[in-house]
Parts: structure tokens; sequence; C-alpha cells
């Protein structure tokens, strides 16, 4: 009987315990003290932060810092809302496209357990940018850009891909912007430009939005002009309106030739004289010139018109012409002056100064024998004779007449009766 009360004694002792127990747990709930984790930090929710806004992917991420749920509203403050979604690493993202970039706009957040409002001036974007396409320069001129160092690009048809180039065209990293544009103003064409965001990592550094996307159009350049080579003359048609550079000579590119102002009508032995042969001194090459009409302080510099211009030929042989005389003529038979092979000539009486630029042609396009008379050339004076060059047309390629032999007049003496 005994150990039957001792039995019921202890029983209804541990009961007691264990019902003390769970009323201090339920009575005491504000004066339990706080279990630290393993790490030293406590439990305890603390004021949200934000960590990112990105103004183009519209969002915003929040830490939590351990509150159960994060409240939005606007500058009011009247209404308080939820934010949905799920947090990855105390981190929940809060989507703000809803928010007009039209105007500054206060948000503001508190958590559920740490009711600490936080405010965020989200900036309306820079709807006063304005660009231009200097035509002259090739480069963008900006205003209200607002302090940006920098903006993006693309082209109009393009719907993403943007690029970005400095606002100052004059550093190296804008060659390449450039390179683009001058690629566009082969057919002419538009871009869009803006100034990028600058992302946000903190309430008191929320960056900026994306400036206002504008349409630029970019010119294309004028028309090459109409130049070409006149074989017989050695010139090209120029004008002192337009510029001209050695694109290459033989084989060999000329990367360092620079643009040259023209005359009206330029000699190829001024332009290139590379391509000359002058007999027992040096022999031509084919050369490929560029020649543009150059830029003004309203118009820019034209498209290129490239001129490929072959070697001048070396002098015929003057042993394959045959002469004769008497004491009041010289002639001179070209043997295989033909219309398929013609030659030209020209004569300069002795004494004559004249230069080699003003020599007057003539046609020779048979072996007919050729008269040069004492009384107006007297012994001494000089032939010059070259095969005949023809200008470039759709039945025939540019050929420049050859380099010229020189023939001397002489004649018979008179024989006295």
């Amino acid at each position: 009987m005994n150990e039957a009360k001792q039995f019921w004694k202890d029983y209804l002792i541990r009961i007691t315990f264990i019902f003390a127990m769970l009323g201090f747990c339920l009575l005491g709930k504000g004066a339990y003290v706080q279990a630290e984790t393993t790490d030293g930090s406590t439990d305890k929710a603390t004021a949200v932060q934000v960590v990112c806004i990105d103004y183009e992917k519209g969002m915003i991420q929040i830490q939590t810092n351990k509150n159960t749920k994060v409240y939005y509203s606007d500058a009011s403050q009247k209404t308080w809302n939820v934010i949905e979604g799920a947090k990855i690493n105390d981190i929940l993202t809060m989507d703000i496209s809803w928010i007009s970039v039209a105007k500054d706009y206060e948000l503001n957040l508190k958590g559920s357990d740490d009711e600490t409002i936080v405010s965020i001036e989200l900036p309306k974007y820079n709807s006063a940018l304005k660009a231009k396409f200097d035509k002259v320069d090739g480069t963008i001129e900006f205003t209200n850009e607002e302090g940006a160092t920098e903006f993006e690009w693309r082209k109009a048809a393009a719907i993403d891909s943007w690029s970005k180039a400095p606002i100052d065209s004059s550093k190296p990293e804008a060659q390449e912007f450039l390179k683009e544009i001058e690629k566009l103003r082969v057919k002419g064409g538009k871009i869009q430009i803006r100034i990028p965001q600058k992302i946000g990592t903190s309430e008191a550094n929320v960056g900026s939005r994306p400036s206002k996307i504008i349409t630029v159009s970019v010119t294309k350049r004028g028309n090459a002009p109409s130049v070409k080579v006149v074989s017989n003359s050695m010139q090209v048609n120029t004008t002192d309106k337009m510029e001209y550079k050695v694109i290459s000579v033989g084989t060999n590119q000329q990367a360092d030739a620079k643009w040259t102002e023209c005359d009206k009508k330029m000699f190829l032995s001024d332009m290139v004289p590379q391509v000359i042969t002058v007999s027992g001194s040096s022999v031509g090459q084919d050369v490929v010139v560029a020649i543009r009409k150059s830029e003004t302080e309203k118009t820019p510099y034209t498209k290129n018109r490239y001129l490929n211009i072959p070697a001048q030929p070396g002098a015929p042989d003057a042993s394959t012409f045959s002469t004769s005389k008497t004491s009041s003529k010289f002639s001179l038979i070209i043997g295989d002056a033909s219309k398929y092979n013609p030659y030209q000539y020209a004569v300069v009486a002795k004494g004559d100064t004249k230069s080699d630029r003003d020599l007057k042609w003539k046609n020779v396009s048979s072996s007919k024998a050729i008269s040069f008379s004492i009384k107006k050339y007297p012994e001494g004076s000089t032939i010059y004779v070259r095969t005949k060059g023809e200008n470039l047309s759709k039945k025939t390629e540019l050929k420049l007449p050859s380099a010229y032999t020189t023939i001397s007049t002489s004649y018979l003496a008179e024989t006295k009766e």
C-alpha cells in the first residue's frame, strides 16, 4: 500500500513540473533571453536595406534582414502593401516597372518585424537630352547630357544590343564608334542614342535612370567627283576644290599617305610621279589614287573616286624608224604605225625652250613619211615620238602614252654648181 502511495506521489510531482514549465513559456514570452546562433549573430530582425536598384530591369533588391515580410508605400505612407515574392539568401526583389519615369517618386519600405521606414527618392529620367549629327566632323553633338561622360547607341532598326562610347569623341575609345558611323555614311541611316543608367546601391545612392531615347539621322556623304585621266595630255581633270591620296604603288599599300589639296588639271607627274617611266632612269609602276571633294565649313568631304592608273610604257626603239633627208627636207617613217597601233609625234625647233608639257602631239596611224622643212625646223631641231595612249571607256582600258624617243633633224649640205 505504501509503495502505491509513493508511485502516485512521484507521478503528481512530475505532472506539476511539466505544467509549470509550459506555463512559464506561455506567460514569459516577452521576458526570455534571446538565443544566439553558432556564429554569434542574433535572430532579431533589423531595418530593411536597399542593395540594388536596376531601372533597366525595373526592379529593386531589398535585404530583408530577417523580417518576415516587407511592405512598401508612396510618399503619403497611408497605405502599406506587402511585397510579393520569394526571398533568396535574405534578398527580396520588388518590381518597380509600374513607377512613372516622368517624375521623381518617393518609395517607402519597412519590415514586418522592424518597422523602421526606409525612404528612397527614385529620380525621373532625363527627358531634355538632345543630340545631333555633325555632318562635317562626323561626330555627335550633345546638349543637356547632365554631366554624363558616355552614351549608348544602336542602329535604329535594332531591338537591343546597346553599345557604349565616350561623349568626348577625341578619346581613343571613341574610334570604334566613329568607324561604324563612317560605314553608315555610305548610304545614310539612323541611330538611337541615350545616356545609360547608373545602378543604385543603397537608399543614399539611388543611381539614375536611362535617359529618353533619341533618334539621330546620319547623313550620307556626297557623291564622288567625276574625274578621269586624260591620257594624251597626261592629266587628271581635278579642281582646286578636291583632294587626293595615293592608295597603292605597285603591290605596296601606302598606309601613311595623307590627303593633299589638288590643283586645277593636275599632271600625273605631279600627282603620281610613280607611274612615269624615264628612259635610262626609272620604270613606272601601277598606282591607285583616291580623289574626293574637300570639306568646307558647311559641307563634309565626299565619297572617294578611285583611279587605277597603269604604269607608263617605255619609249619606242628609234632603230625601228627610218629617216631620209635632202638639203631642204627631213623625213621620218614609223614603220609599224597603224590604225590599231597609233603613234604620236611632236617637234620643237632648234633654240625653242618649250617644255615637255607644252608639246603639241600629232597622231600617226600609218607608215607614210612625215616631212619637216629646214626653213621651219632647222638642223638640230628635235622630234619627239611615242606610242599613243587610250582613255578609259566601256570598250577600252586606260593606257598612257609611252615615254618618248627623240630624233634630231639633219639635212644634206647644198652642192654648189
